[in-house]
């Protein structure tokens, strides 16, 4: 009994170890096309801060659209240079990176004003999220990014009065 004891706290821990190792202090390397297919970017971006609103779930897309015009409205506001960026995270496997997926996806972007700041990420869905530290039934992820590439606030649901406050002060 002790060693099944013993043996369950070494399994547990080893668990909160790779737990801990999959939330990043840094945000992964990825490449990203527009949604329209004329810009590319590398994120993190390199010496310029980011706001990034990540979506695995289309149902999002009403919170990620809100997230991204309050970070707008505050950085505009604050004179901060920071880019905003909607990062859809979509099943390669399932969706190719195509004219009718890109299509689609247009239809669910309700403020066409955000259209330009869509970058689509096709990749395998579940590790994405395994890289972030996020479990496979969590659909959005608010991300502010530092000019470093290191995350400096993160939120799975809309940002609150106090986390828009703290955006300053973290970037510095």
């Amino acid at each position: 009994c002790l060693m099944t004891s013993f043996g369950r706290a070494s399994h547990a821990a080893a668990t909160e170890n790779q737990e801990a190792k999959l939330s990043p202090s840094r945000f992964p390397s990825v490449q990203l096309t527009a949604l329209d297919q004329s810009k590319k970017v590398s994120l993190p971006l390199s010496n310029k801060a980011s706001f990034l609103a990540i979506g695995f779930h289309p149902d999002k897309q009403p919170q990620l659209e809100k997230a991204m015009a309050l970070a707008q409205s505050h950085f505009k506001a604050s004179k901060q240079a920071v880019s905003i960026i909607e990062v859809p995270v979509i099943e390669a496997s399932r969706f190719p990176n195509n004219a009718v997926t890109r299509f689609f996806m247009k239809q669910q972007v309700k403020n066409k004003v955000f259209l330009d700041l869509v970058y689509p990420y096709y990749t395998n869905l579940r590790a994405f999220q395994g890289r972030l530290g996020l479990s496979e039934s969590e659909t959005m992820l608010l991300l502010l990014v530092d000019r470093s590439g290191y995350v400096v606030w993160s939120k799975k649901s809309s940002p609150t009065e106090s986390d828009i406050k703290s955006w300053n002060v973290l970037l510095g």
